[in-house]
């Protein structure tokens, strides 16, 4: 089976504020550190692609591509949109425990490269002890958030305290307190809030087999100002296999007295898997995923035929480049330009079996060359052709009006407002994801006509996120920067 699958799914599933992984302990007790000091966690996967289904087709969505260092322990994570456009890259320093002790992200948002990082300290166990999530606004690390974690006596994760950095002291948040059955199994967590009048906002239980695995997870919520009502609000369902692989996860949402389904993931034992939304009573494709492995330890082969044809957009010049992939093995391309073929730029970088990028923010009437070559893990191939090409002179109005649908205000402080036009109902997902890969995801049933949204941000580190639309019709990404 394929380990990086798993790993997606836990970077990329809805992460709440206490996310845990039911049956480890110690420095693998959460989402933070299982991804972050696991040895050998890819086993031989090279990369994860994942496709999204929209208007009844398969389209690319996200490819990722990993490094591990000599001793196995991940080095460096990467992932390429749909466009091909290298977004995001995560490097990992690490000490002599092979822990890791920095964590820095670069994340593109709209050609600007944006960094951040997590600094990570350890007890004298080698247990997590506090994360801090830093982000890079110009000349100086500037502090967002901070976890602080405690242990019981058997090395089980008791406590996760969270704060945000705010006028320039650390303040408290809110904090999860978790219980643990005799088999190290957690059984419940309560998270408090302690934005003013400290709450309890939500209940977790767990439910187990007889060998061990979880099979339930509930979630249920305070509805009461005061002393806590709890609610049913939401549950994930496991299925296993009879080698007690994990092969389905149903998601459901408590509506009116019933429990509704929301998505289903499918297929999980072979190293991918494929997601389903619960549309008008019937199970809808929505995404699916499967791991990439390269055959033989060897470079690609270089790429040929590079082409330019230059455009004109609205703000500034660009150029299109094609060209002829003839390898089998790459996890993605380098684009090299110049201005006078002798000093060479990687300006960038797109991911495997994408033989188009367009490079932008050129200048007007000014000679660009460029050439290409593949990378893998192994190393990069020979160059392409060299070929150049001068930019246009004047302006392209270019507008993008597939779906009638907006996001704002942009930077945006207490509250993100999502709005949407559609034709027909939607069951649609709407993830808000920091630049440290944590993540918050809702699903909403939106009707034909007008729709509307309210995203709390007030509680949430200053930073950049990516906010993503997704159904079984709709594709929607888009930056947004939180500033308090």
């Amino acid at each position: 089976m394929c380990k990086k699958s798993t790993f997606l799914k836990m970077m990329f599933a809805v992460i709440l504020f206490f996310g845990i992984h039911a049956k480890s302990i110690a420095q693998q007790n959460s989402y933070e550190s299982f991804p972050f000091n696991t040895p050998n966690f890819f086993g031989s996967c090279d990369s994860i692609v994942t496709w999204n289904y929209v208007n009844n087709a398969w389209e690319v969505g996200t490819v990722f591509g990993f490094d591990l260092d000599k001793d196995g322990y991940l080095d460096e994570w990467r992932w390429w949109d749909k466009d091909g456009k290298l977004s995001n890259k995560i490097s990992y320093t690490r000490n002599t425990m092979h822990n890791a002790t920095s964590v820095l992200t670069a994340t593109d948002f709209n050609g600007t490269m944006v960094f951040g990082k997590v600094d990570l300290a350890y007890n004298t166990n080698n247990w997590i002890e506090t994360e801090t999530a830093q982000g890079n606004y110009g000349s100086a690390w500037m502090n967002t958030q901070r976890f602080t974690y405690g242990y019981d006596s058997k090395g089980n994760m008791a406590k996760k305290e969270k704060e945000v950095w705010d006028n320039n002291n650390w303040v408290k948040k809110g904090e999860s307190n978790f219980t643990y059955d005799a088999n190290n199994h957690i059984t419940g967590g309560v998270y408090t809030s302690t934005s003013g009048t400290p709450q309890d906002q939500n209940k977790f239980s767990y439910t187990y087999n007889a060998n061990g695995d979880l099979t339930e997870m509930l979630e249920e919520v305070n509805s009461s100002g005061g002393t806590p009502v709890w609610k049913n609000f939401r549950k994930e369902t496991t299925g296993y296999n009879s080698n007690n692989k994990k092969i389905t996860n149903l998601v459901q949402e408590f509506d009116n007295g019933n429990w509704v389904n929301a998505s289903l993931d499918s297929n999980l034992a072979d190293g991918s898997s494929i997601k389903y939304t619960w549309e008008n009573n019937a199970w809808m494709l929505s995404s699916k995923q499967a791991c990439e492995t390269v055959s033989s330890p060897t470079s690609p082969a270089a790429p040929s035929n590079l082409t330019l044809k230059k455009k004109k957009k609205k703000d500034d010049a660009k150029m299109e480049l094609t060209w002829k992939d003839n390898s089998d093995n790459e996890l993605g391309f380098y684009i090299y330009r110049s201005k006078d073929n002798v000093s060479w730029t990687k300006t960038d970088s797109v991911g495997m079996n994408v033989t188009a990028f367009t490079d932008s923010l050129l200048a007007y009437d000014t000679k660009y060359y460029y050439k290409v070559t593949a990378f893998n893990g192994v190393g990069s191939s020979a160059f392409s052709n060299t070929e150049s090409e001068t930019t246009l002179l004047g302006l392209t109005d270019v507008k993008n009006g597939i779906i009638n649908l907006s996001v704002y205000p942009n930077p945006v402080s207490a509250t993100l407002y999502v709005n949407a036009k559609l034709n027909q109902p939607e069951f649609v997902t709407i993830s808000l994801t920091d630049i440290t890969g944590k993540q918050t995801s809702i699903i909403h049933k939106w009707q034909t006509g007008d729709n509307a949204v309210q995203i709390k941000t007030s509680d949430l580190a200053n930073g950049l996120y990516t906010i993503r639309i997704s159904s079984s019709h709709i594709s929607f990404t888009q930056k947004v920067v939180i500033s308090h």
